[in-house]
């Protein structure tokens, strides 16, 4: 369980909240970037997968 500051008040949170305790805001510990990353490796993935099977 690691501490990681709140996305909107950036109080220290548990990484595992689901709220933050201070302002309530939902899922305070994952950004915009953490959700783009993640949409960035699912695309590349596709695209190799389809280059692999071409």
């Amino acid at each position: 369980m690691a501490l990681v500051k709140c996305k909107e008040c950036n109080r220290e949170i548990s990484t595992s909240a689901e709220l933050c305790p201070g302002c309530g805001v939902k899922d305070p510990g994952v950004k915009l970037k953490d959700h783009l990353t993640l949409f960035g490796i699912i695309i590349f993935t596709v695209f190799l997968l389809s280059q692999c099977s071409g």
